[in-house]
């Protein structure tokens, strides 16, 4: 699955861009950027063909402004890919029950291999087909669908992940877990 995702040496540039100071050591990139959260992207107009965001649509708080400068940097015809949490998924529902100041301890408990500085405060005020296509759609053409994805809180636990996984092959797609989404700019 790595391999598909990653584009270093398929494409003329890949730039990665991210708040977490990380993304500084990815072997992936051919360039890395940090920036603020929810604040203006540090590159042209109609910079980029595909952007790729795995698991950060959860985290923001301003969706208009990120929506805004997502839409800018694609250049018309070029793609924005997106995966996240659905809003009313179980393990988003379960992330609302807990105060994101409890996400760390929580999160070390069913991830034990997770480092405290990935764990970020989650919000999903972009995690809905209607939020996407309001915050998405006056600029671009919104696709999404509801799948679900591997259980990753499953406590590193062989029993809990097969049983998830039976879950996922029982249930509707409707009650997926997560979304995938593609928003080609007009």
């Amino acid at each position: 699955m790595q391999g598909l995702q990653n584009f270093k040496g398929r494409c003329a540039k890949v730039v990665g861009c991210d708040v977490d100071p990380e993304v500084l050591e990815n072997p992936f990139v051919d360039e890395a950027v940090i920036i603020a959260p929810d604040g203006n992207l540090p590159f042209p107009d109609n910079t980029f063909d595909l952007i790729v965001s795995n698991w950060v649509f959860e985290h923001i708080a301003h969706p208009e402004v990120m929506a805004r400068e997502l839409l800018r940097v694609t250049k018309p015809g070029g793609v924005i890919c997106a995966r996240t949490p659905k809003k009313y998924g179980y393990v988003a529902i379960a992330a609302r029950t807990i105060s994101n100041t409890r996400h760390q301890n929580v999160l070390t408990k069913i991830q034990p291999e997770r480092k405290s500085v990935d764990i970020f405060p989650t919000v999903y005020k972009l995690n809905t087909r209607r939020d996407l296509e309001r915050h998405f759609g006056l600029g671009g053409d919104v696709v999404v669908s509801r799948m679900f994805s591997q259980p990753a809180y499953h406590f590193n636990s062989k029993l809990l992940y097969r049983l998830f996984m039976l879950a996922h092959k029982l249930l509707p797609s409707t009650l997926g877990t997560s979304l995938h989404i593609f928003v080609t700019k007009r």
